[in-house]
């Protein structure tokens, strides 16, 4: 039986240097995952790998000779990730989508996999394309039986660097391609129809044995495979119309700020503007609208992509709701704090994720969101995330400078350091907002 995807809800876009105010690739992604579902960040130097397989959660496939360094947002549960960024540049995020493949009774890759298998093994969005087609087209993915109660389903996917971007919509082993223009935003609907640039060998003849519809002479990839019924809840094509329109309104004044300002958005549509006002409904930023339901922001990812080496690439990370948390600046030349990886199935005052977690729980009236209280917890952050912004330029010039002069150990040491103390920062407020109701009454 066709097990329907109950949960609602990821948005992944991008915008390339034709498209930026300062000619860089930006990469923004919210991971919505069940409300007490921790996602802590990790961090994995570069290996060597010495056995032949590598094991994932359900199967294993071939390893390669070496596993690229790269840093994860990781369900605590999962071997993979929900979205991540590696030494090469490469960026990579995911969405559930539901499709009329029926459920698997063998085991499949889980697409998180597939995203952290595309980090460790490519030095390009081009590359990473090939890599996570082959092991789709050869391992699969999507719904399958499972005896650990893991919710599978089929995928999309958004991959950039520098000066590419893909998107990967799948279903089953089958999948289609298109390499972005300029602006693009993803959800969980798919959105390649006829427009693809490539798509699988045996993507027709799989569609006829499922007496799946067939346009001619080109493949509409949407109509034949996604099933819009199994998303009913997720709104997808209303947050993908959301994201997509507001970057097309802003082409070639696209920057940091205002990816993240979309990672916030409870917008409705109505207005051009971005909008933090809750909304009894679900936006590019989501929350569970009550007690009795499930879903959450649980991490948020914004990366600048440079190509002109200028500066080191920041990759800005967010813990639960962005539109009440704070993105930090990282770096993967430096080691970023351990802390931050700290996080498992229950609640541990060691863990910012759950820190942030309470955040959001503290901006609730009765259970339900307050935006007064809301208001008061951003107005904390403001002057914090301002500083970040300056000084993350600051170091990430300075820093490239240290690489150009082979001077890597001071490099890593600086990075670090600075990663740290903005780390403890947040922490430090943090813990004070969660000890202290007083503070957001």
């Amino acid at each position: 039986m066709k097990i329907k995807e109950p949960l609602i809800s990821c948005d992944t876009v991008v915008a390339l240097p034709n498209s930026t105010s300062n000619n860089t690739t930006i990469f923004g992604k919210n991971s919505d995952r069940p409300k007490l579902e921790c996602q802590p960040l990790v961090q994995k130097p570069r290996t060597k790998n010495g056995s032949k397989y590598t094991e994932c959660q359900f199967i294993k496939i071939p390893s390669t000779e070496i596993s690229y360094a790269h840093v994860g947002s990781k369900p605590f549960w999962c071997w993979g990730y929900e979205h991540g960024f590696n030494e090469y540049q490469v960026v990579i995020g995911n969405e559930g989508l539901g499709t009329h493949i029926p459920s698997s009774s063998s085991p499949k890759l889980i697409g998180m996999e597939i995203v952290r298998l595309g980090l460790e093994r490519s030095k390009s969005a081009k590359e990473a394309v090939k890599i996570i087609t082959d092991l789709i087209s050869t391992f699969g993915q999507g719904v399958f039986e499972n005896n650990q109660n893991i919710r599978t389903y089929d995928n999309g996917y958004l991959i950039a660097d520098p000066k590419e971007a893909y998107i990967i919509e799948t279903a089953g082993h089958e999948w289609v391609v298109k390499k972005v223009k300029d602006t693009e935003g993803i959800s969980n609907i798919h959105s390649i129809e006829s427009n693809w640039d490539n798509i699988s060998d045996t993507a027709i003849n799989t569609a006829k044995s499922l007496n799946l519809h067939i346009d001619s002479p080109k493949l509409n990839f949407a109509k034949t495979f996604c099933d819009y019924d199994s998303r009913y809840d997720g709104r997808g094509e209303f947050r993908r119309l959301r994201s997509c329109t507001y970057l097309q309104n802003l082409k070639n004044n696209i920057n940091l700020r205002e990816i993240i300002f979309i990672l916030k958005d409870h917008g409705d549509g109505q207005k051009d503007n971005i909008s933090q006002s809750f909304l009894d409904t679900r936006t590019i930023c989501t929350h569970y609208p009550d007690p009795q339901s499930d879903g959450n922001t649980a991490a948020s990812l914004v990366s600048e992509l440079h190509s002109d080496n200028s500066q080191l690439d920041i990759h800005w990370s967010s813990m639960y709701s962005p539109c009440l948390g704070i993105f930090i600046p990282m770096f993967i030349e430096g080691e970023i704090p351990k802390v931050l990886s700290i996080g498992n199935k229950n609640h541990d005052h060691e863990s910012p994720w759950w820190s942030f977690r309470s955040i959001e729980e503290l901006c609730r009236t009765e259970g339900i969101l307050d935006n007064k209280k809301a208001s008061e917890i951003r107005k904390i952050w403001e002057p914090i995330q301002n500083e970040f912004y300056k000084s993350a330029k600051l170091i990430a010039r300075d820093a490239n400078k240290l690489k150009q002069e082979n001077k890597l150990k001071q490099m890593k040491e600086e990075l670090t350091q600075y990663m740290l103390k903005n780390t403890n920062t947040v922490l430090n407020t943090l813990n004070e907002l969660v000890k202290s109701k007083s503070q957001i009454s």
